[in-house]
């Protein structure tokens, strides 16, 4: 009995030492960095496509740099979103978060914008990086914006709790997928359009389900989508009291500029929604944020339809430097126009 209990004693102390290191890991790393979320944040990188070179810059809190920050700010605007939201493709100065802070000089924009990310992201960055104090909360979704098939699952849920608090499994992710990336550069780098790397067409040929989830949204996935909503207005009323919400939807080039849907299908048989109205997606958030007490929604979609193509790069999803300027000048409206509710969080 005792030869027995020995190997299992040790067990037990390593566990316990495996336990005790990663609690000490992550209770030095909240210190040091903050929330798990800021490991999901953009790093400083350079970005090589067919219309841009850019080198991004972040701040010390990663966050993509803008104009300067009031010492003393009277409004603090938090703006969550993926790759639009952070400026894919333009200067640090050029992206609608960066106007907005040059147009208000009184306040403080706080953009949470991250290049890749979705609902999962958009939730955790709600909950680890918005400050309770917030006036504005601004989501910004792209067109594709569906939260998985799993969401609601027990996993998915498991999952999201993890990415939101454990240093760790976030670290970890981003080691996985930076290593998938690797495997991937050569073939990456070899879908080029006019000699450079071409993301478009790297998700036509790879990942097609991207244009189909835009053209043919599935109906279960869109009363995901709402249910989704729902939870993030809720919780949007629970970290930040006082804050305003606002949801506004990019939508696709395709639906805008007849120049982008001949270049969209000239990479590949790929589904495309309608032109000249917005998506099937764009809808149903309109009419899921209007069914929401305390959700007001930016309508993109006329703003930018009035110039089209001349407003996203050519051969890109995103916005070029016009494009921002004049989301700037939508968003600035709203900020502007809407009077403060009184907070309906529940109970």
């Amino acid at each position: 009995m005792l030869t027995s209990r020995v190997p299992l004693q040790g067990l037990a102390a390593a566990a316990a030492a495996v336990v005790a290191g990663i609690g000490l890991f992550e209770l030095a790393a909240r210190i040091g960095l903050g929330p798990p979320a800021v490991h999901l944040l953009t790093r400083p990188a350079r970005d090589v496509q067919t219309d841009f070179d850019i080198t991004y810059a972040v701040d010390r809190n990663g966050r993509r740099r803008g104009c300067p920050p009031p010492a003393a700010p009277g409004r603090r605007v938090a703006i969550i979103g993926d790759s639009f939201a952070f400026g894919a493709g333009v200067g640090d100065l050029e992206h609608f978060a960066a106007r907005l802070g040059c147009a208000m000089p009184g306040a403080e924009i706080l953009n949470f914008g991250s290049i890749g990310h979705d609902f999962l992201y958009y939730e955790i960055a709600l909950r680890s990086l918005v400050p309770g104090d917030t006036d504005d909360l601004i989501l910004l979704l792209y067109d594709n914006d569906l939260p998985p098939a799993d969401w609601e699952r027990g996993w998915s849920r498991m999952k999201r709790t993890l990415y939101r608090t454990s240093h760790a499994v976030v670290v970890l992710r981003a080691a996985w997928q930076a290593f998938v990336r690797r495997l991937r550069r050569a073939e990456i780098e070899s879908i080029v359009v006019d000699g450079r790397p071409n993301n478009v067409k790297v998700v036509a040929l790879t990942n097609p389900g991207h244009f189909d989830s835009i053209a043919h949204p599935p109906p279960d996935r869109l009363a995901l989508f709402d249910r989704a909503l729902d939870r993030f207005v809720d919780r949007a009323r629970r970290v930040a009291p006082r804050a305003r919400i606002f949801v506004a939807v990019v939508p696709d080039a395709s639906t805008l500029s007849r120049r982008h849907r001949a270049f969209f299908a000239s990479l590949a048989d790929v589904p495309l929604p309608p032109f000249g109205a917005p998506s099937p997606f764009y809808l149903r958030a309109r009419a899921a944020c209007a069914a929401l007490a305390g959700c007001s929604f930016i309508e993109l979609y006329e703003a930018l339809s009035h110039e089209g193509e001349s407003l996203y790069f050519p051969h890109d999803l995103h916005w070029n430097p016009r494009g921002h300027a004049v989301v700037a000048g939508v968003v600035r409206a709203a900020l502007d126009g809407v009077e403060r509710p009184h907070s309906t969080a529940r109970d």
